[in-house]
């Protein structure tokens, strides 16, 4: 204890201020506040008024006659005791409870405490289906540290919200940005008639709105019908264009009486449905699997049907290891790692205006935090920004909490890996044979290829560009080993 006075108002709480009616006391008893005094300084501090607890220090320390106090000081209690007190009281009331309070939020947190020790996962679910969209990330990330898998939204499986399924956390439909409550008939109509077998069939069963189509594409909740999201964000126009027709068919089907009408109307509508139906994705369009999984992040806060990391070559591929082993466990000064650039801020030096920048880099592994100082900034400050993917070199520095960063000495640009088609050929690569079936398949934006010669056992460079359909085609098959396939290149 600071001073004897305070053993009988803190023996209860083993020393430590713990409750704001400790603190009345302590005013009361130590610097002959009254009870109303002292409430006014328990008021001042439920509503964290600072400002009012400073201009009480003059008061608290030598008293003040006009309001008959007489100050801790008349009391035999040192000034240095006495300031040394105040200044822990004023911490104090940053964060300061009542006692009945602190009761009740301590049997809340044993509360929750139990339940997500032996309950995680319906815990950690609850837990999401009462937090704001910004803070969705660091739960994330629980998550994984917890061993709970985390899936994308999916039209056939996800609730509203987020729900259990197969033991991994499902993001809900309404918890795609943008959307919320808009898509509760989503889900009624999936219970009424049964699971949606296509993207057509969800467009022509809610007549959804661009919007809601979009966003369900670019979040994955289609991908249980096709992988490709270029491919359905390609007929989104389409569908569209119909379910407009369909709607202005159906309304004006409302408004007939005439037998003969009615009957035209309806044919009309089947039509409409038909061509709808007939809408079908066309899966060999090529897509940007990076900016898929950024369009996914931008609507879930997450990359949560994949780790954009994967595109990339692995560490060992680029001089580099991994940040849960490189950083997090190593005794290494120095390292090189891989990742992902997020947070990314630019600050200035106090000094001399100096930039310098600071962010978090993350692997498949871990995150660190990195510091680019103003040296190094200067020099590859321009290689540094949100979602780029680097390697990094650099010094690791240890906090005084025993947590880690890394001083940035240099940083370099990484490709990711190419999805390239390997076709396996069997026979003879000479006269042209090969390259003649393959032109169909030539396609602007297509798939790079290589060629693997069985009877040589090595890969041969095409200048080809090919369509994902070549992978389908049974004559090609006819000559490989095996049907052509994606494999990713570095």
């Amino acid at each position: 204890y600071l001073t004897p006075e305070l053993e009988p108002i803190l023996k209860g709480t083993y020393g430590s201020i713990t409750y704001q009616e400790q603190v009345q006391e302590i005013f009361r008893n130590l610097a002959g506040y009254s009870l109303g005094q002292a409430d006014i300084v328990r008021r001042a501090m439920s509503k964290k008024k600072d400002s009012v607890l400073r201009a009480e220090r003059t008061s608290f320390l030598n008293g003040d006659p006009e309001r008959g106090i007489v100050g801790c000081v008349a009391n035999h209690i040192s000034a240095t005791a006495a300031n040394t007190l105040f200044d822990e009281m004023t911490d104090f009331a940053k964060y300061a409870f009542n006692k009945s309070h602190a009761a009740c939020y301590a049997v809340v947190s044993y509360q929750t405490a139990w339940l997500k020790y032996y309950y995680p996962k319906e815990y950690m679910k609850a837990v999401l289906n009462n937090t704001d969209f910004e803070k969705i990330p660091g739960l994330i990330r629980d998550l994984n540290v917890m061993k709970i898998g985390v899936k994308a939204p999916d039209i056939n499986l996800s609730e509203q919200g987020f729900s259990l399924q197969s033991g991994n956390i499902m993001f809900g439909l309404g918890s795609i940005k943008g959307l919320g409550k808009s898509v509760d008939g989503v889900r009624e109509e999936r219970e009424k008639n049964g699971p949606y077998t296509s993207v057509q069939d969800f467009a022509l069963r809610t007549k959804a709105s661009k919007t809601i189509l979009e966003n369900f594409t670019n979040a994955g909740a289609f991908d249980g019908f096709c992988k490709n999201r270029a491919a359905i964000t390609a007929i989104i126009p389409d569908l569209l264009k119909v379910i407009k027709t369909l709607k202005s068919q159906e309304k004006r089907l409302e408004g007939l009486y005439d037998s003969k009408k009615i009957a035209d109307a309806k044919e009309r509508i089947k039509e409409s449905k038909g061509k709808l139906m007939a809408i079908v994705p066309d899966e060999d369009v090529c897509e940007d699997r990076m900016n898929c999984l950024l369009k996914e992040r931008e609507l879930l806060n997450v990359f949560a049907s994949a780790n954009p990391m994967e595109l990339y070559p692995e560490p060992e591929c680029c001089g580099a290891e991994a940040i849960a082993s490189g950083v997090r466990r190593s005794r290494r000064s120095r390292i090189n790692v891989t990742g992902i650039i997020s947070d990314y801020v630019i600050k200035h030096r106090k000094s001399d205006g100096a930039e310098m920048s600071f962010f978090t880099l993350t692997d498949r592994t871990d995150s660190v935090n990195v510091c680019c100082f103003t040296k190094e900034y200067a020099e590859f400050g321009g290689r540094l920004a949100n979602d780029m993917v680097v390697k990094i070199s650099g010094s690791i520095m240890e906090e005084d909490d025993g947590s880690k960063k890394l001083k940035l000495d240099s940083v370099s640009g990484l490709r990711p890996k190419v999805q390239t088609i390997v076709i396996f050929a069997k026979k003879s690569l000479f006269g042209g044979e090969l390259q003649n079936m393959l032109t169909p398949y030539v396609a602007k934006n297509g798939y790079p290829c290589k060629v693997y010669d069985v009877m040589m056992s090595e890969f041969r460079n095409c200048d080809l560009l090919l369509s994902p359909s070549v992978m389908k085609d049974p004559a090609i098959c006819g000559i490989c080993n095996k049907a052509p396939v994606f494999r990713n290149f570095n």
